[in-house]
């Protein structure tokens, strides 16, 4: 899911004065989950409560061709499982970023990324854990306050290796924006240049491989390097405030409808009985 980020990042792209640029980008993001209840076939099976923080950071160096995206990203999922929880403490992502942006004329930006590391539920990353999604996104301005934009990711280990859609980024009025574009469709309201309110859902999570020894340590040895898909669906209230040119704060809270651990392969799903509180920060910087 974070590699859908790329995505929205690209629907705001045509929003900003140098769309494309050389530089640096960096983001760094912490937010806490409060504990639910988790159930497997109607059974209750233990609680879980969750911390995650992210660190990326991305240089954009100019090229003939476009802007290339080179950097890293560090993602963690910590959690407090109780009451018997079978699932991982930790999933990890330790990521190399290699992207390019291009444009086609004044009206089309292209992006495609690839993300290759290693996605690991526990605490130490083995090539078994190595995988590389790819996101090949565009995004296309019909006009000053309205754009589409399309996005396709490709992960070999998903549950559905190719997802993706259209989104649209229409802003209806001069204080309003509808931008519906995943990972995070949202309606902002910005009553003024530096400060944006905004109302929306979104999913984060992603793919990953346990260990040699994890379903042998809990008594089910099918569980042994198994791919997990990780998912949580937020709903919230949120605030974007530029705390001076190019660095901005993000403070966003609200509830998590739906928390998902599927090992798809093994046709064995894990989720939520019920909604938890979330509250999160998040510092970006472009320079």
């Amino acid at each position: 899911m974070r590699l859908l980020t790329a995505v929205l990042a690209l629907a705001s792209a045509f929003a900003l004065p140098s769309a494309l640029r050389a530089g640096w980008e960096i983001e760094t993001a912490a937010d806490f989950t409060s504990r639910s209840d988790l159930e497997r076939a109607g059974l209750g099976i233990g609680t879980a409560s969750s911390a995650r923080t992210l660190l990326e950071v991305v240089a954009t160096p100019m090229t003939p061709f476009g802007v290339l995206r080179l950097g890293g990203t560090w993602e963690r999922f910590s959690f407090s499982n109780g009451g018997g929880n079978p699932l991982p403490n930790t999933l990890q992502t330790f990521a190399a970023i290699v992207g390019l942006d291009t444009r086609f004329g004044d009206s089309v930006l292209f992006r495609i990324e690839a993300q290759p590391g290693f996605y690991v539920a526990g605490s130490r990353p083995s090539g078994r854990n190595f995988n590389v999604p790819v996101l090949v996104g565009g995004s296309y301005l019909l006009s000053e306050n309205l754009q589409l934009i399309l996005g396709v990711q490709i992960n070999p280990n998903a549950k559905y290796p190719v997802i993706g859609g259209p989104g649209v980024r229409w802003k209806f009025a001069p204080a309003w924006t509808l931008n519906a574009v995943l990972p995070a469709p949202r309606l902002e309201f910005a009553p003024n240049k530096g400060l944006t309110l905004y109302a929306g859902a979104r999913l984060l999570g992603g793919t990953y491989r346990t260990d040699d020894s994890f379903g042998t340590a809990r008594g089910n040895a099918r569980f042994n390097r198994a791919v997990l898909s990780y998912s949580e669906i937020r709903t919230g209230l949120g605030l974007n405030w530029e705390l001076r040119p190019g660095t901005k704060l993000e403070v966003e809270g609200g509830a998590v409808v739906k928390r998902e651990y599927d090992f798809h392969r093994l046709d064995a799903r894990f989720k939520s009985d019920g909604a938890a509180a979330y509250g999160g920060l998040t510092l970006s910087a472009s320079f």
